[in-house]
């Protein structure tokens, strides 16, 4: 009665003068579709949800899905940029760099762009987001429009953090050791 349509007539709101065959009404109440939706929106009543939470519910475990994809990407390019800083080698290519020249196999992209291509052909989340960055820059040509994780900004960002973490943790071990010493190999000729 409480989730069905008041204009609707049923047996079971009107109520009922034939109670020896209560049994057969109950079983053709219960396969109507009235009976079946009130049943439905009952449950969604009893567990506190309703077609509003449900949806934002859905559209909330997407948001969560595509940062967990995005941290995943993240994670790989501060590895990569880690990697690439250790072996003293430069990051970048050429000045004309391109999501959309990504998929072209005859440009060199430069270092880190060619290890991300690299890593690519065997990280599916990579490949995924690399596939997707290329076709979206392919759309939209307008600078600064996309978020692809794999721009000089992003690079230029990971390396200012690992300066930084760099440099607080040479100024705490040199405050800790109380004192220290600096060796210097200069060498001063005249000409």
């Amino acid at each position: 009665m409480a989730f069905g349509k008041s204009s609707e007539t049923n047996i079971f709101l009107s109520g009922m003068k034939d109670w020896k065959h209560v049994h057969q009404r109950v079983e053709e109440h219960e396969k109507i579709l009235m009976h079946r939706n009130c049943a439905g929106a009952y449950f969604l009543w009893e567990s506190k949800s309703d077609i509003e939470n449900l949806l934002a519910h859905g559209e909330m475990s997407a948001n969560r899905e595509l940062v967990r994809k995005c941290s995943q990407v993240f994670e790989r390019v501060i590895e990569l940029t880690k990697v690439i800083g250790k072996k003293g080698i430069c990051y970048r290519g050429t000045p004309s760099e391109a999501a959309y020249t990504l998929d072209n196999s005859c440009m060199d992209h430069g270092n880190f762009l060619e290890m991300i291509i690299l890593l690519s052909k065997y990280d599916l989340c990579l490949k995924e987001h690399l596939s997707e960055c290329i076709e979206n820059s392919k759309k939209k040509r307008v600078r600064g429009s996309l978020v692809t994780f794999l721009s000089k900004t992003t690079v230029n960002s990971v390396l200012k953090t690992i300066q930084y973490s760099i440099k607080e943790c040479i100024a705490r071990e040199v405050k800790e050791a109380g004192m220290f010493s600096l060796q210097i190999d200069t060498t001063y000729f005249t000409r």
